[in-house]
């Protein structure tokens, strides 16, 4: 077992004992914002029609990582997530 310590942008982050050995990590500093595959807009900016491309509803449609605008119950038995919080 060893320590693993990674230097990232703000200095080194332990990542505490594991049976590995060390690993070198490139920490991002802001996640790609999803664009629309369409208009290539990020969704608040985004104005086509928005509804989910698997059944073509329009409730709670969000747009997730693939450019794909899906409903609550087809992002969930997709395994796909909004990239912000529902706006419930």
């Amino acid at each position: 077992m060893q320590r693993i310590n990674v230097t990232g942008s703000s200095g080194p982050i332990t990542f505490g004992y594991c049976f590995a050995r060390p690993i070198r990590v490139n920490l991002a500093r802001m996640a790609k914002e999803f664009v629309c595959g369409i208009c290539d807009q990020p969704e608040r900016s985004c104005t086509c029609n928005k509804y989910c491309w698997l059944c073509q509803s329009l409730y709670e449609v969000r747009l997730c990582e693939d450019g794909q605008w899906y409903c609550r119950p087809c992002r969930e038995s997709c395994d796909m997530q909004a990239q912000y919080g529902s706006k419930d």
